[in-house]
């Protein structure tokens, strides 16, 4: 499959936009598409809809969230106005296993 992102280079000219996420060579991810009007496959929610394996000291693979440069609004007329990606509960998937991740997207299917 193949994800198209906004941004990206071309003769030299780079373009980059925050919260878009990134991809590495060899790099696990778990990543939650949307098909553009254009038909194009991208990352859903931004930064938010892609999940990067790791490998732990303890020999399991765990997954951590890719937030970096989002920040959120809370809906209208909620107390607290914006925060910054650390405060949001998305951010307590951080390190947890990916046995344990997969549970939850299942559990969370089901509803």
């Amino acid at each position: 499959i193949t994800i198209a992102e906004p941004g990206g280079s071309a003769d030299g000219t780079m373009m980059r936009a925050s919260g878009v996420p990134e991809y590495y060579d060899g790099e696990e991810v778990i990543v939650f598409l949307e098909r553009t009007p254009i038909g194009y496959w991208r990352c859903y929610g931004w930064g938010q809809g892609k999940y990067t394996v790791t490998h732990s000291a303890d020999g399991l693979k765990r997954v951590r969230t890719n937030l970096l440069g989002l920040a959120f609004m809370d809906r209208p007329g909620a107390p607290g106005g914006q925060r910054p990606a650390a405060k949001l509960p998305l951010n307590r998937l951080n390190g947890i296993t990916l046995e344990e991740f997969k549970r939850l997207v299942l559990m969370e299917a089901k509803r």
